[in-house]
């Protein structure tokens, strides 16, 4: 008996790392088809964007004092209580870039997907759509 409650047991995890597998090669390769869909000009706007986003973020990193990098790295408290505790510690020069990022970030992503054709765009309403329900899965598994 003990036997196949074991053999059960093993089947049980073999199925869940297959599944879980499974799981993680559809998404890198759905990644995979979104990126080969993109012209030339859209791959060349999504390089700049990096880059951009990441020079702003080095120059808001370099401003960070030790108790500010002190704060982000801090487990004890919630993501959201840690976020708005972060917030309130920046100065007004810190919140200006801090601004100018997000605002980057929601521009370029507009901006580009505007440059969707018809495919592509219901290619990512469809990707969106399937986030957003992985996401309230998520929420009422927890």
């Amino acid at each position: 008996m003990k036997k196949l409650i074991l053999i059960f047991i093993l089947i049980n995890v073999s199925a869940s790392t297959v599944v879980l597998a499974q799981e993680q090669n559809m998404k890198e390769n759905s990644d995979i088809i979104r990126l080969k869909e993109l012209s030339e000009q859209q791959k060349e706007i999504l390089k700049e964007q990096r880059e951009l986003i990441k020079r702003l973020h080095a120059k808001f990193k370099s401003t960070l004092s030790e108790p500010q990098k002190a704060l982000l790295k801090n487990d004890s408290m919630g993501k959201r209580e840690r976020k708005k505790e972060f917030i309130n510690s920046l100065s007004e020069d810190q919140k200006s870039i801090y601004k100018l990022i997000r605002k980057g970030v929601h521009q370029s992503r507009e901006s580009f997907h505007k440059s969707y054709n018809k495919h592509q765009k219901k290619n990512h309403d469809k990707h969106t759509k399937l986030t957003k329900e992985k996401k309230r899965a998520k929420i009422i598994d927890n």
